[in-house]
């Protein structure tokens, strides 16, 4: 079960950064039950291949959520905000440490692509970032690329 919005912007960090805030008024409380969520991880965004650029894309940023929130899991205040339910699915993953940024993250999830491309099981219409470290957290942080498998 997963929080997610989708943000329209031309890049993939504005996208992720307005998604964000957006997300975090949720785990504050500014959601139906007014009850604080634990920030859970990892922290997802969908990105369309090809997406990060000049023009306008989705791009959807989703947290984990709790485990003891599925039974009764708050509505968001904010319209944008879905709480979803996904079915088991499987990823074939690409992890890389570090602080990448944008272009480092589209080239690690391109170059992964490319790698996959003759597997006809893979998904390569789109990718995940994956983040499991917090903004500030510097030493052996966790990223990773997904592909989802068809």
């Amino acid at each position: 079960m997963w929080i997610s919005v989708t943000t329209q912007a031309r890049t993939l960090f504005e996208a992720k950064r307005m998604s964000f805030r957006k997300l975090i008024y949720y785990i504050q409380g500014f959601n139906d039950q007014n009850v604080t969520v634990d920030l859970t991880t990892p922290h997802r965004t969908l990105v369309s291949r090809g997406a990060s650029g000049r023009r306008l894309a989705n791009y959807t940023m989703a947290f984990p959520l709790p485990a003891n929130l599925y039974m009764n899991p708050p509505k968001a205040n904010d319209k944008d905000i879905c709480v979803t339910v996904e079915p088991p699915r499987r990823y074939v993953v690409k992890v890389f440490g570090g602080q990448p940024n944008e272009q480092q993250w589209l080239s690690k999830a391109e170059e992964f692509m490319q790698a996959m491309r003759k597997d006809r099981r893979v998904n390569l219409d789109h990718f995940y970032v994956a983040r499991y470290d917090l903004i500030f957290w510097v030493l052996e942080r966790r990223n990773e690329i997904w592909l989802s498998m068809k």
